[in-house]
């Protein structure tokens, strides 16, 4: 993990909104006029890479600006915040470096069956694509993808849309 470690990264500063923790970061999205204590759609973006993991957060509270968004840097801190407060989606990488480990898209749809299962994932490969969604993601999203690409796919699976974009296979955009 990112926190407190010997010889780690220092530690993050959250951004306006956000307040961290030892299991991630917290951020609520403001809307003007809104108390920050009203209920909200929980939502956890889940990604090793933390520039890519701040892109889809901003993404996300442009789309739900009411949600409260968690941040997870690992599975295990993405499976814990998950566990405690059953979120409304779930926007999760398939590869984490830092451990070798792979999500496996048909356990997380059977513990979180009502949630939405956004998979991000530089990995396009067609047959992986096809099988994540035949495990039960709602959407797929290239990381290869222009940043409004990503957005527009986003913004249609937080519609509901069963949503699988990618980059031409072989190019990078």
């Amino acid at each position: 993990a990112w926190v407190g470690q010997a010889g780690a990264l220092p530690l993050r500063q959250p951004k306006p909104g956000c307040d961290a923790r030892g299991d991630g970061v917290r951020c609520r999205a403001q809307t003007p006029g809104r108390s920050p204590q009203m209920a909200h759609d929980l939502f956890i973006v889940a990604d090793d890479h933390p520039l890519f993991r701040d892109g889809l957060v901003r993404l996300l509270a442009q789309g739900r600006p009411d949600a409260v968004i968690e941040e997870a840097a690992t599975l295990d801190e993405a499976l814990r915040l998950a566990r405690s407060q059953r979120p409304a989606g779930i926007l999760l990488d398939l590869m984490y470096s830092s451990d070798n480990q792979w999500a496996s898209i048909t356990d997380w749809r059977q513990e979180f069956p009502a949630s939405l299962l956004v998979v991000v994932s530089m990995c396009e490969d067609p047959l992986v694509v096809e099988r994540i969604m035949n495990q039960g993601a709602s959407a797929f999203i290239g990381k290869s993808l222009p940043p409004h690409e990503v957005a527009e796919a986003l913004t249609a699976a937080l519609q509901g849309e069963r949503v699988v974009r990618c980059a031409p296979q072989g190019s990078f955009t």
